[in-house]
């Protein structure tokens, strides 16, 4: 039988929690490049834990919130992922900051829908400060 060797590039998860742990990113840390949360309802913020846990995934390329509607913060060690290329986050959501540190400079994509009018502020002054970084944000329909 031939040697044959796999590697996880891409994760797609209902579940924050479940995935930023360091057990489970010290295993992908070298392969993974896409992390995917969709429809994780339940976490509204990132543990210290879990902040330190997303920081070994030194391979991650794409950081990706599909629907995680409870979210109200992004992890405040993003500026320490040294390959991350782009944030994509869709969806009804509540984050109201950008993280304080800052983004990494490898950023080049950063995409938010339904967006707080304080994140749409934010990524307008991120187009002036970081023109390296391809900005889309769409601010959320205001409901009647």
């Amino acid at each position: 039988m031939p040697d044959v060797s796999f590697k996880l590039v891409g994760l797609y998860v209902d579940n924050i929690s479940g995935v930023l742990v360091a057990p489970i990113c010290k295993l992908l840390s070298a392969t993974l490049e896409t992390l995917n949360f969709s429809n994780d309802w339940r976490t509204e913020n990132f543990t210290k834990e879990q902040d330190e846990a997303l920081q070994l995934l030194t391979s991650l390329q794409f950081l990706e919130f599909y629907n995680c509607r409870a979210l109200q913060s992004l992890p405040q060690g993003l500026h320490r992922l040294p390959s991350l290329h782009g944030i994509t986050i869709y969806g009804p959501q509540n984050i109201r900051s950008l993280p304080k540190e800052g983004l990494p400079d490898s950023l080049r994509i950063l995409r938010i829908t339904n967006c707080c009018a304080e994140i749409y502020e934010a990524c307008q002054q991120l187009k002036g400060t970081r023109p390296d970084i391809n900005v889309l944000a769409s601010k959320a329909r205001v409901q009647n």
